[in-house]
């Protein structure tokens, strides 16, 4: 398989008693209880909580900050990841959770990304967790196959958040930044595919040509946006409203090789940045900077993409 799943047996589980896993939903950790001052504290944080009895707290999943996948608890039985009380039920904006009327844990695979602060902790994961967690989805897809016999469907309606399940108690959880769209349109991809061909699919995905192929994509729009940010009507000024959002997007990432602009429609400054990343990308500039600057282009693609401003490469 494209990912080896690290195998734990945590103590918080119960049987699913007579009914099957149909929905996958989707958590952040985001420890709050103790300061956590790096990602491997994060996840020896979960690790602590899950194999825990005490805590009556785990997920069948655990995505790291660097992509690992963990298993804490077999999908053939519930973890106790979205428990709900019955009164608690009608709440769920989720109309599968209300339709069921039972506890959620019986009938969901739980997965939980590790985040903390400002570290994900508003659900902006890692690529690394992206691709892992899309696979994840697949997989468990396969598994419930396998097992049950039945198409567990990986649209928005069964593949969820904890917001949706527990709106009252968990109205964030997995966070206000977490990649939906993206998520979803790769799901689609990934439907009806066998696991094998969407491994494939993802390694290609990961792949230098592809990263690089989502560079020029980048590169090719910003030039673009630059030839028309020159003037004053109405596409100017959106061509320049595209750049303040890009701005924003390159400075989360610490990229930009200003401390700052003078102001945010200093588009020709943000251009000859862009060019000097993409030359970087390229290796003009040297080996050692090429994967700074393509995970930096790559960042902003999926943006790009949801605005219609590049074309899908795959």
């Amino acid at each position: 398989m494209l990912y080896n799943i690290q195998q734990f047996k945590s103590p918080n589980f119960e049987s699913r008693r007579q009914y099957k896993p149909i929905m996958i939903i989707n958590h952040i950790t985001d420890g709050t209880e103790a300061v956590r001052n790096s990602d491997e504290h994060e996840e020896m944080a979960v690790y602590n909580t899950f194999m825990n009895a005490s805590s009556q707290a785990s997920s069948h999943f655990t995505v790291t900050r660097d992509g690992r996948i963990k298993q804490f608890v077999d999908i053939g039985q519930a973890a106790w990841t979205q428990g709900l009380l019955s009164n608690l039920i009608p709440k769920a904006k989720n109309p599968i959770v209300r339709s069921m009327g039972v506890n959620p844990n019986l009938y969901c695979v739980s997965i939980e990304y590790d985040a903390y602060g400002d570290h994900g902790g508003d659900g902006s994961i890692t690529e690394a967790q992206f691709w892992a967690g899309a696979w994840l989805h697949k997989y468990i897809q396969t598994e419930v196959k396998r097992l049950y016999g039945n198409t567990l469907q990986l649209n928005s309606t069964f593949v969820d958040g904890h917001y949706s399940i527990d709106p009252t108690r968990k109205p964030l959880c997995p966070g206000v930044n977490f990649p939906w769209q993206r998520l979803y349109q790769e799901l689609s991809a990934a439907e009806y595919m066998e696991l094998e061909n969407y491994e494939g699919r993802l390694r290609f995905l990961q792949s230098d040509t592809y990263k690089l192929s989502m560079c020029q994509a980048v590169m090719t729009e910003i030039d673009y946006l630059k030839s028309i940010a020159t003037g004053t009507d109405g596409v100017a000024s959106w061509a320049k409203s595209v750049f303040r959002t890009l701005y924003t997007l390159f400075d989360q990432q610490g990229v930009l090789l200003r401390d700052s602009y003078t102001a945010t429609d200093d588009y020709k400054g943000f251009w000859n940045d862009t060019l000097y990343l993409y030359n970087c990308s390229t290796g003009q500039n040297g080996p050692d900077s090429v994967g700074w600057a393509v995970s930096a282009l790559c960042s902003v693609y999926p943006f790009m993409l949801s605005q219609g401003l590049v074309i899908k490469i795959a």
